[in-house]
């Protein structure tokens, strides 16, 4: 899997959990990648176009592990 870059846009569709489900189904979700470590990626859907902005309280994120990622696109860099 090619490595994610924090600051790139990306389209992220990966494997969710489904309660009395009988499979894992998949989402998507699109925006800018704020954390990456070894297991899991942040992704940050809803957030300021000025990156210098510090309040990050109306910011939305959503951390998805590597392995549950199917497929990824590099839409765009800031």
């Amino acid at each position: 899997m090619p490595r994610f870059s924090r600051g790139s846009i990306v389209e992220v569709h990966f494997l969710d959990h489904v309660e009395n489900g009988d499979k894992p189904y998949e989402f998507v979700v699109y925006g800018r990648v704020a954390h990456v470590d070894r297991r899991s990626i942040t992704v940050e859907c809803w957030t300021y176009s000025d990156t210098r902005e510090r309040d990050k309280s109306n910011v939305t994120k959503y951390v998805i592990l590597k392995s549950a990622i199917t497929r990824w696109w590099r839409l765009g860099m800031e």
